[in-house]
């Protein structure tokens, strides 16, 4: 999970399709009772809440906070809105995901913005509408950015500090509990990120959910909808990929031959000019220089002259969903290896895939496995007993997994009998370090793999609990302390390279997270 960001924490921006529905009237604070409360749930499971109350002169009061593994926010913002629903005051503050302290300040005022928060401060001159987006916001700021551009000109808003978010119509559903029922409307906001942001608005206008696979904000007491709102998402969703799948993608019937390419060679940093390339079914048949390689007939020939030609490229450390597959293809990845993600919904993806459904890489599946408790990594698959684990083993194994990834909620005593059955499975093993182990203990006990660069300074470190936030802060705080050319740290180097241990260091995430 990622620290907060604008609108709140991971909208899960969505592809959208058009679609046709009369549009909720929006609200205002006299529409609305005193408080309202929303859930927070994190895959399904209650984790957190948020709360919205009216006040005179246009004036809410917002709270957020949830419960991740020890992380988490907890935010109180006050915000005040014009008469076409835009935010020109609001007030934030509280802690962040990582429990960081925060404050945030915007106002618009004389035709002039100004704004200041952790990450950024400036202003600017506002000539017509704007909608500032808060880097720290309640999730209910979608459906206040969904009801001010019901409002605007063309359902269209210039952004700050910069850009232009757009509205669209995504239809209506009922939804029902407690032998009650609701008629919601679902809207798309795109310009916030590659893909759109979906919000659900009561026929009232007023904030109902906003539901994706992995967080779920909706309307206290309606839980139970959620599961039916996200199917209604992910049709529209299924019919979007699979019109961009149509459109998009091409799978040659005859062999294919790309030729006159500027070929890159991975292996001596060349690059190769005049260069044929021969590829039948998911196979690189021959590779040469143009003239010297014998041409199937009927194949498919791309005349590459003045263009480079690459190998495909590898994304080691991915948690894939439906919307990162044509982005990856787009920057070039074409294979990927999955480290996590819900045993079910990758198995789907994996299908629309093969069935040319929707647009993606090759993905090489790792099976994620924790213990149960309060720090129990987001999977269905807890497991309490060997019984358990070995069973968990041999059912990603089934699936064609190629590696189990443990986490750091997992008895340490059941990582010996999982190693074991994976290793004769022929399955690679990796993942956090347990708590209760030391990263030289895993290695010792078979690890072919360790996730994380954190975990290998931990190893250096006594008592650091690795299934709390501490296995970020005690890095943060002492890692630069760390005499690398200590006679520890380099015994335990000589054993990574003996066991040919494989770190998978996923930099990039500790130098958002530390800076």
């Amino acid at each position: 999970m990622k620290q907060l960001g604008r609108l709140g924490l991971a909208l899960l921006i969505l592809p959208w399709l058009t679609a046709c529905g009369s549009a909720p009237k929006p609200a205002t604070p006299a529409d609305s009772s005193p408080e309202t409360r929303y859930s927070y749930l994190i895959s399904g499971n209650p984790a957190g809440f948020a709360t919205s109350r009216p006040s005179d002169g246009g004036w809410w009061s917002y709270t957020f906070e949830f419960n991740d593994r020890g992380r988490g926010p907890k935010l109180a913002s006050r915000v005040r809105l014009d008469e076409r629903g835009i935010p020109v005051s609001i007030e934030t503050r509280g802690v962040g995901y990582l429990k960081n302290p925060i404050e945030e300040r915007f106002e618009l005022a004389d035709r002039r913005a100004t704004w200041k928060n952790p990450s950024e401060e400036g202003d600017r001159e506002v000539s017509g509408s704007a909608f500032y987006l808060a880097q720290y916001s309640s999730p209910e700021s979608i459906a206040v950015l969904a009801r001010a551009l019901l409002n605007a000109r063309g359902n269209r808003l210039d952004l700050l500090p910069e850009g232009e978010a757009r509205l669209q119509d995504l239809g209506t559903t009922q939804v029902n509990a407690g032998g009650i029922g609701r008629t919601v409307h679902l809207y798309g906001i795109s310009g916030l990120g590659f893909t759109p942001a979906y919000v659900w608005l009561d026929s009232q206008g007023r904030f109902f959910g906003s539901v994706a696979g992995w967080s779920t904000t909706i309307l206290e007491g309606w839980e139970g909808a959620a599961a039916g709102l996200l199917a209604y998402q992910d049709r529209i969703d299924g019919e979007q990929a699979a019109k961009l799948a149509r459109e998009l993608g091409h799978r040659p019937e005859r062999a294919l031959v790309i030729r006159g390419a500027r070929l890159f060679d991975p292996k001596t940093a060349a690059t190769i000019p005049d260069t044929t390339v021969v590829i039948e079914g998911n196979r690189i048949q021959a590779v040469g220089r143009d003239g010297e390689v014998a041409i199937p007939r009927r194949a498919e020939v791309i005349d590459a002259r003045g263009k480079t030609l690459l190998p495909g490229l590898w994304d080691m450390h991915v948690h894939i969903g439906p919307d990162e597959g044509i982005l990856d293809l787009a920057a070039g990845i074409t294979s990927t290896r999955d480290m996590a993600n819900d045993i079910d919904q990758l198995a789907d993806l994996q299908r629309r895939v093969g069935a040319g459904e929707l647009i993606g890489p090759r993905v090489f599946m790792a099976g994620f496995m924790d213990g149960p408790g309060p720090y129990a990594g987001p999977t269905k698959i807890l497991v309490d007993t060997e019984q358990e684990a070995l069973a968990a083993v041999d059912r990603y194994s089934d699936l064609g997994y190629i590696q189990i990834k443990l986490y750091s909620s997992l008895d340490p005593k059941l990582v010996p009998p999982v190693i074991a059955r994976a290793h004769s499975k022929g399955m690679r093993v990796s993942g956090h370090i347990p708590y209760g182990l030391s990263a030289e203990q895993a290695v010792r006990a078979g690890f072919d793999e360790i996730q994380h660069m954190n975990f290998l300074f931990l190893n250096f470190r006594d008592g650091v609990d690795t299934r709390t936030p501490q296995r970020f802060i005690d890095v943060a705080e002492n890692a630069a302390k760390l005499d690398l050319k200590s006679s520890e740290v380099q015994r335990f180097l000589d054993l990574l390279k003996q066991r040919k241990t494989v770190i998978d260091p996923t930099l990039n995430v500790f130098e958002d997270m530390f800076t």
